[in-house]
């Protein structure tokens, strides 16, 4: 746990040292984002170790109410400059693609070591503080051995090489993603936003189809074949790997083809334990899809790569 923490702070003070001051680019206008990273850190950290923090709450039931108290913090975008005449119209959504590449690029680095979630964004005011879902549970799963098996291990990256290779991606403020590695990328935000709704296998299998089969139209086992080469899946673990990843296909196929189960959006304690044993096998399959794509692109940034071609290869019979 203390080189956990330890970790945590050294990519914390590289992204306030190396991501506090940023520039987009959109066509002949340029966007500065001051953020003050260092100070909103240092709060963080002092109100995680406040000795009184929890007992403050020990006697409590109401864990919303203590998530409040804890989560909800403010990043404050110091500045957005416009670095011409013209005015732009929506500031705001230029500081929000900030606070979405840093959350990003923290927990590509050292997963779990940013949580936005009902993180508050403001300094602007002529407009209400945004509120945000950017959680960060599946990057502190992907250090967890589920029993879907512990295949691949997410690693600890250094932020600058995570830095260096998102920005030679060429990303920028782009709304829509053309390349197989910006719809990872974008995928990777939005289940994170929507970590505990089934239909965010739906962008964990565009993340992984556009990895392994960035053309299209691959079959399962090819998949599996190429996930497994790719991220050095060993002999003794790759049938238990190709189970799990065939789990997976079969949730996501029941999802589309009427055979998931539909539970209310409501849940009664005690009505229909059948619906948590859905949830448990869900939350399983996903936490295993999402770790798969987190360690692709963990690998890919180890080798400077911005996606996978496969060729096929044919032997003549005799």
């Amino acid at each position: 746990m203390a080189m956990i923490d330890m970790l945590i702070r050294e990519v914390r003070y590289s992204a306030a040292k190396l991501f506090s001051i940023h520039t987009y680019e959109l066509g002949n206008k340029f966007f500065l984002i001051n953020a003050n990273l260092k100070d909103f850190f240092e709060r963080e950290d002092s109100l995680i170790k406040s000795e009184d923090f929890f007992s403050k709450y020990e006697n409590e039931i109401d864990f919303y109410k203590l998530r409040d108290d804890f989560y909800i913090n403010n990043l404050k975008i110091l500045s957005v400059v416009i670095s011409c005449d013209e005015d732009y119209p929506n500031l705001i959504s230029i500081a929000e693609r900030y606070v979405y590449d840093l959350f990003l690029l923290i927990n590509l680095a050292v997963p779990g070591a940013c949580d936005f979630y009902r993180l508050t964004c403001e300094d602007f005011d002529y407009l209400p503080p945004k509120r945000y879902s950017l959680s960060a549970t599946l990057f502190d799963f992907s250090f967890s051995t589920m029993s879907h098996g512990n295949f691949f291990k997410a690693k600890f990256l250094d932020f600058d090489k995570v830095l260096d290779w998102y920005l030679k991606l060429n990303i920028g403020l782009k709304n829509l993603a053309i390349k197989p590695i910006e719809r990872v990328i974008f995928s990777i935000i939005i289940i994170t936003e929507n970590s505990d709704d089934p239909a965010t296998l739906v962008w964990i299998f565009n993340a992984i189809e556009s990895l392994y089969s960035p053309g299209g139209g691959s079959s399962q086992s090819l998949l599996s074949k190429r996930i497994a080469q790719f991220l050095e899946v060993g002999a003794n673990d790759l049938p238990k790997f190709k189970k799990s990843f065939k789990h997976l296909c079969d949730l996501r196929n029941s999802l589309f083809h009427s055979g998931f189960g539909v539970t209310h959006p409501v849940e009664v304690f005690g009505a229909h334990m059948e619906a948590e044993d859905l949830w448990i096998k869900y939350f399983e399959l996903s936490d295993f899809g999402f770790k798969l794509i987190l360690v692709s692109v963990q690998k890919l940034i180890e080798l400077d790569w911005q996606g996978l071609e496969f060729t096929e290869t044919f032997e003549g019979s005799i």
